[in-house]
């Protein structure tokens, strides 16, 4: 007898990462000063100007049904900023979509590219929303192991290994969650290439672009990559954490 619930619903999990902080604003309240590594979530407030804007908006009206690709000025203004930021400016009519947040995005790229069966590559370790998101689009979430020492990105030769004829994406995040290291050039330079050469979707997770602290090479997007194959890469950039906007959702 089927259950009261779709098997859809049933290989969805709850988020480790929204448990986790939840207990610890529970220690917090019993314990004061509790440290969290759960939710990646910036400690300072939204900028004042940032706030600013939102209310003034809000008085001016802006509270109606939008674009559902985004407000045209917000995706042209992201083109902007990606040409600023990576060197290359997508078409922002055609090529920028809004969501709700760069989970939303991220859970948009699976529900239209997979097909029951398909697989998707990721490192290991690798964001815990990833395989859920994957295993609700009915694809396979597959772990490609790497190495500590080469900051738990994967070589060519271990995607190599678990690359088949189902195989259709390969996620990566640089900045990653939840080691906090970030992929050097040559290997984002060969990720990419490998990418192309296999004709797989490369989904680059860029959510933390802007939050590095290091003295050493900026962060790498694929776009940047002689070589890459444009038409097959989706980047996911959001706001909540360069701007400390986590509670906002924008037009």
């Amino acid at each position: 007898m089927r259950g009261p619930l779709s098997r859809r619903a049933d290989r969805a999990s709850a988020s480790p990462t929204l448990a986790i902080s939840s207990q610890a604003k529970a220690l917090a309240r019993n314990f004061g000063d509790v440290i969290s590594l759960a939710a990646g979530e910036p400690d300072t407030p939204t900028p004042p100007h940032i706030v600013q804007a939102g209310i003034d908006a809000l008085h001016r009206g802006a509270t109606r049904y939008l674009p559902v690709a985004g407000l045209p000025d917000l995706r042209r203004a992201i083109a902007d900023q990606s040409m600023m930021l990576r060197g290359w400016r997508p078409e922002a009519d055609g090529e920028v979509l809004v969501t709700c947040g760069a989970k939303h995005a991220l859970f948009h790229c699976f529900q239209v590219l997979l097909e029951a069966g398909d697989k998707v590559l990721l490192s290991d370790p690798a964001w815990v929303s990833y395989g859920p998101q994957i295993r609700l689009a009915d694809g396979e979430p597959v772990k490609v192991a790497s190495l500590a020492s080469e900051g738990f990105y994967p070589r060519v030769e271990a995607l190599e290994a678990a690359y088949d004829e189902r195989c259709r994406a390969l996620i990566i995040n640089s900045p990653n969650n939840p080691t906090g290291l970030m992929a050097q050039p040559e290997q984002i330079e060969a990720i990419t290439r490998w990418a192309a050469e296999r004709g797989v979707w490369l989904i680059s997770d860029e959510i933390y672009g802007r939050i590095t602290f290091s003295d050493g090479p900026k962060m790498l997007s694929p776009v940047q990559v002689e070589g890459a194959d444009l038409d097959r890469i989706l980047v996911i950039d959001g706001v909540s954490k360069a701007y400390a906007m986590t509670g906002w959702r924008i037009g």
